[in-house]
């Protein structure tokens, strides 16, 4: 089935970030996070089967089902927990297992992952594979595109959390 050209939707997902400071827990430490680049799946054409395009963390990329055709390269968010000791539990996690992002439709994603490709939402870096500060890792998730999914931007917003604790 040929792509229509004029179906192009343009995806992009914003990771937003907050610290997490606990003032009742002296064995936490407060972690500077800074992302420098968004998890994006930049402009696209879909076929019209709709279906899943995965971004893994390390920026590799996977489609389910459905015929995509890339305008622009998608990308992983890529982040960085700044200062913090080596021995201790840096511990990353995401809020929420679903974003719905807001635009023309609705699209949705999920199955973020942290790190690696089974980071999962929760990452936990512990004494023996913190080995250097500042510690910089990578965001992925899963977007569902419909069939007949309208076209235009699309965008939403994650919060990441980061604790140290040694």
């Amino acid at each position: 089935m040929p792509c229509d050209k004029n179906r192009q939707t343009l995806v992009r997902l914003s990771v937003a970030v907050a610290l997490c400071l606990p003032a009742v827990e002296p064995a936490m430490a407060q972690v500077g996070l800074q992302c420098s680049q968004k998890l994006a799946v930049g402009r696209f054409v879909n076929c019209g089967n709709g279906g899943y395009l995965t971004i893994g963390p390390t920026g590799a990329q996977k489609t389910g089902s459905g015929c995509f055709t890339f305008i622009d390269a998608p990308q992983q968010a890529l982040c960085k927990a700044m200062t913090f000791a080596t021995t201790g539990t840096l511990k990353i996690s995401m809020s929420g297992t679903k974003l719905s992002m807001t635009g023309a439709g609705k699209i949705t994603m999920d199955f973020f992952n942290i790190g690696t490709a089974a980071g999962g939402r929760t990452k936990t870096y512990t004494s023996g594979s913190l080995t250097a500060s500042p510690l910089t890792f990578g965001i992925g998730g899963r977007m569902k595109i419909d069939n007949g999914e309208a076209a235009g931007s699309y965008s939403g917003k994650m919060t990441v959390t980061v604790t140290f604790t040694n």
